[in-house]
């Protein structure tokens, strides 16, 4: 009863959008392929555009699927052309000749040119024999030279021409297969037989279309059973002028074939409405679809092949979208390479790693290369951009702390480059989304990635710094001054605490106070222990007394702390890979889903699916909030 009901309901529909289309626009028939129902839930299948759309893109918003009186999320992405393959069969008996056969080879030739560049297409010409004028070629200039070298004379030999035009079509899996038919009349002269010819187009897959030329010899049944078995149609003419438009309906048509896909959640006999609604013109067909019984697992294999993802109709295949991201990539990583060699010549590595950015901010750096000085000037414009909106100390000292000898403007240059070739690769694999999302990605990485080098240069220098007040007290000790036993540490310590003794000496000797110097150092790293070192030093220089005890007591207390902190590291360590574990699963699987499953991952991504993933999402992040606090280790 409710499969009654629902055809019913079907057939309701387009009633009553056969009367709206009576008022709103033009109601045609909409050329809808049998759809592929392998992959189900997925269902496939190839939709035509309307000739009288003259041509125009199909939007997907303006096509919709009602499969059961429910209206289901669809899928449209046009069909390239180098995947058509179009034979035209042209009658050239003797009832052709005189001006019906010029128009006929001016039609024709006309419907060639008007055919994708890319399609392959082909010419068989039929007298008393069928003949291959001119095999399968995508220079289409040869078919119509072939098509203007025809002559009309002989019998009429259709089905034979038939038969052999199918035969010149491939047997490849995703080609589209057309065979377009000119003829005046009946067969005369075939070897072969209507039902073998109505058998090979079968067998064959090809859409077969026939433009009859109208005269007292004219076999319009025929022709109408081989355009049944082709799932065409018969256009016929009373006048030899009217052919060129026919042809051109048909190449428009051919020209502007769509992959439509939607996700079926029936079983069994059921009514599918496909309307399309455009530029005043509405078209539909109904559908009655056996959908199997029990749900298969769903493949990803399209029943027709289409663009990939991110490329407009008619472009190349995925995989040269996958070598084109991949030279884009090496391209971008060598450019970045370069800029690196360019933008910091070992000689200001080295003279910064002593006196830090803010001491070379006036260095000019004589460019030998013409690229050493566009890159030099896209600098000097950061660096002054940075200047006028106070940005630019700020960005120094980040950089300072994370222990990058770039200047700001470098940096910036650097990081913009990044985001640029970032945004390139996410277009070439899968269009503008994506070449946003990993722009957005790589510019929030770049400001990250100097909280991440700082945090950890921090660290290092904090696990140090007992060894080194110990070194520091041994020196003051063995009779070195203050400066003396720090310009040792300079020499001795390991990195990062080498580096900065070395600035402190280098300011120290251009005239800075010594005690300046250790507390912009003490600013610099951000660590607390060594801000209590400094003022022990400060209080000391003030007061008087034995420093290398304070400095070893101060040690003492340093090392205990990290002693402290190592252990609460070691108790957590396995909570938190726990954490690291379960907050990275869901991403890998998505993931893995995505790449194994796609059209199930898709159910994540709108509606009840897309909230979920949302709170999901949420609530992983108030967890590893939460985790934190609770590893964080305050005195």
């Amino acid at each position: 009863m409710r499969r009654g009901w629902a055809i019913l309901a079907a057939m309701a529909v387009l009633a009553s959008g056969g009367a709206a289309a009576a008022q709103e626009g033009t109601a045609v028939d909409l050329d809808v392929a049998q759809p592929d129902l392998s992959s189900h839930p997925r269902v496939a299948t190839v939709l035509t555009a309307p000739a009288e759309l003259g041509g125009a893109d199909v939007q997907p918003s303006s096509v919709t699927v009602v499969e059961d009186g429910d209206e289901r999320p669809v899928e449209l992405l046009r069909l390239p052309g180098d995947r058509l393959e179009v034979v035209l069969v042209v009658d050239t008996s003797g009832s052709m000749r005189g001006a019906p056969f010029v128009a006929a080879q001016a039609a024709a030739a006309a419907f060639v040119d008007r055919l994708p560049e890319d399609a392959s297409v082909g010419l068989v010409s039929f007298g008393s024999t069928p003949v291959v004028a001119s095999p399968l070629t995508d220079d289409h200039t040869l078919v119509i030279a072939a098509i203007g070298s025809l002559q009309a004379a002989g019998e009429t030999a259709l089905y034979d021409g038939v038969a052999l035009a199918v035969g010149q079509l491939s047997d490849e899996a995703d080609r589209r297969r057309s065979v377009v038919v000119l003829s005046d009349g009946g067969d005369t002269a075939s070897a072969g037989t209507l039902e073998a010819a109505v058998a090979a187009v079968a067998v064959g897959e090809a859409r077969l279309d026939v433009v009859e030329l109208v005269t007292t010899e004219s076999d319009p049944a025929t022709l109408g059973q081989l355009a049944a078995a082709g799932g065409g149609g018969v256009a016929s003419a009373d006048d030899p002028s009217g052919l060129d438009g026919l042809f051109d309906r048909i190449a428009a048509s051919l020209a502007n074939e769509y992959d439509l896909t939607w996700r079926s959640s029936s079983e069994g006999p059921t009514p599918v409405v496909v309307r399309l609604e455009q530029g005043g013109v509405v078209a539909e067909r109904l559908l009655t679809l056996d959908y199997p019984t029990a749900v298969a697992p769903v493949t990803t294999t399209p029943a027709v092949a289409a663009p990939a993802p991110g490329l407009q109709s008619g472009s190349e295949p995925r995989a040269t979208t996958w070598m084109l991201a991949a030279g884009a990539l090496c391209v971008g990583l060598a450019l970045l390479l370069l800029g690196l060699a360019l933008f910091v010549p070992r000689a200001q590595r080295r003279r910064r790693a002593r006196l830090g950015p803010s001491s070379v901010a006036a260095s000019t750096g004589a460019a030998t290369t013409s690229l050493g000085e566009l890159s030099g000037r896209a600098t000097a414009a950061v660096e002054g951009a940075l200047d006028r909106h106070g940005h630019r100390r700020g960005l120094d000292a980040k950089l300072e702390q994370a222990g990058v000898a770039l200047r700001a403007g470098e940096y910036v240059v650097l990081a913009g480059s990044a985001v640029v070739v970032a945004g390139a690769v996410g277009l070439l694999l899968s269009g503008s989304a994506l070449g946003v999302l990993l722009a957005l990605l790589v510019g929030g990485a770049s400001r990250a990635i100097l909280s991440v080098l700082a945090r950890r240069r921090r660290a290092r220098f904090a696990e140090q710094l007992g060894d080194t007040l110990q070194l520091l007290a041994g020196s003051l000790r063995a009779g070195y001054g203050l400066l003396q036993a720090i310009d040792a540490l300079g020499r001795e310590a390991p990195e990062p605490t080498n580096s900065e003794f070395r600035r402190l000496v280098v300011e120290t000797r251009l005239g800075r106070d010594l005690s300046e110097s250790l507390a912009a150092m003490a600013e610099r790293l951000g660590t607390e222990d060594f801000a209590w070192v400094v003022q022990a030093i400060d209080i000391n220089r003030e007061v008087g007394g034995d420093l290398a005890e304070v400095l070893d007591n101060v040690g003492e207390t340093i090392r205990e702390r990290n002693q402290v902190q190592r252990q609460v590291k070691a108790l957590t360590a396995e909570g938190r890979m726990s954490a690291y574990v379960l907050i990275a699963l869901p991403f890998v699987l998505a993931v893995a889903l995505q790449l194994m499953n796609p059209e199930y991952f898709r159910l994540l991504t709108f509606g009840p699916g897309l909230v979920m993933s949302m709170v999901g999402v949420v609530m992983l992040g108030i967890g590893a909030l939460w985790f934190r606090v609770l590893c964080r280790l305050d005195y």
